[in-house]
């Protein structure tokens, strides 16, 4: 295991710190009717110990509650910011909505809303590198419902086949908007050849810093592609549209906090 210095540590958590206080911000200007949509990353922060060991030349294909992976490849939460009014100086130019990530500077793929429908550009990019001998990888991640579209068993077969130097990671928090989805992804289902994943605690930050360094490794010595497996919890809301009391009890809501990776 790759072992995490004080310093490392805090380093570490003074990201998430700063990608929880983004969404809290964020909640309040929406119930203050100063914004029209958000998508909280709360409970997948510990991620952004994959995102700190990734070099510049790489490039981040993310997932919509991916906050503290997106601060970690070097956004600031005044440039997500300016994404949520839609600024003209925001990094798409104030094309895209809240939540999904982009920044050329930092390579950071422009995150479409259909989900897994990052997969294949992201297997696209990781082609390119490959094809040209640069020396770089690519992270698509994705959520658990995400797993049940075509794009998920595409891009996967393709980066198996043409050994494409891209870590997959699904960020399973057991949710598809109001759906439960322990028995219909294909971890549930039994499809996954389960000796290919690696499976982890997402809550566990050493675990994650540990994991991504395996990964990023085993892709960098040119041996394809790596599949995690992260088990996350979804502490807010789907999103600004949705009031998650409607489908989990008190209990339940009360029980995350003791799952929160801070």
């Amino acid at each position: 295991m790759s072992l995490l210095s004080t310093n490392e540590k805090l380093e570490i958590l003074r990201t998430m710190l700063r990608s929880r206080t983004g969404d809290l911000r964020e909640q309040s200007l929406i119930r203050q009717g100063k914004g029209v949509f958000h998508v909280s990353g709360m409970g997948h922060e510990a991620l952004c110990a994959i995102g700190r060991q990734m070099r510049p030349q790489d490039f981040a294909a993310l997932y919509y509650r991916d906050r503290s992976l997106a601060l970690s490849r070097g956004m600031s939460n005044y440039e997500i910011a300016l994404e949520f009014f839609a600024k003209r100086g925001s990094p798409s130019g104030g094309r895209q909505i809240p939540g999904h990530y982009s920044s050329r500077s930092h390579n950071i793929w422009s995150l479409p809303s259909p989900v897994a429908g990052n997969f294949l550009p992201a297997c696209g990019i990781a082609w390119g590198l490959k094809m040209d001998g640069k020396d770089g990888v690519v992270l698509a991640c994705c959520g658990d419902a995400a797993t049940r579209q075509g794009d998920f068993y595409e891009a996967g077969s393709f980066a198996k086949e043409y050994e494409l130097p891209i870590v997959f990671m699904v960020e399973d928090n057991g949710l598809g908007i109001s759906s439960h989805t322990e028995q219909t992804t294909p971890k549930g289902l039994r499809l996954l050849k389960e000796h290919a994943w690696l499976f982890l605690d997402g809550c566990d930050v050493e675990a994650v810093h540990a994991a991504g360094a395996q990964a990023l490794e085993h892709v960098r010595s040119g041996k394809g592609p790596f599949f995690i497996w992260c088990r996350t919890e979804r502490i807010s809301s789907h999103s600004s549209a949705d009031d998650q009391r409607k489908y989990r009890s008190a209990e339940q809501l009360d029980a995350l906090a003791q799952r929160c990776p801070i």
